[in-house]
């Protein structure tokens, strides 16, 4: 088992691929839940806590892509 994780995510592109979905899964967790909201129950439904998890959410996607890759460009 260890040794299948290990080469699983040990792969030189895992990084890459690991900061692509998280910049990528950022992007649509900013702008789809508020977007979802509205077309379904129109601007009132549209709550502060909403955005603020919303963008919360993608900051964090977009911190953890950043060390992934700060940490890939240490090991080259």
């Amino acid at each position: 088992m260890r040794r299948l994780l290990v080469g699983a995510f040990g792969h030189p592109k895992f990084a890459d691929i690991a900061v692509e979905f998280c910049t990528e899964a950022a992007v649509l967790i900013f702008v789809f839940p508020i977007l979802d909201t509205v077309v379904q129950f129109g601007t009132k439904k549209v709550t502060l806590r909403l955005g603020l998890g919303s963008v919360g959410l993608a900051i964090l996607l977009l911190f953890i892509a950043g060390t992934i890759r700060g940490r890939a460009k240490e090991k080259e």
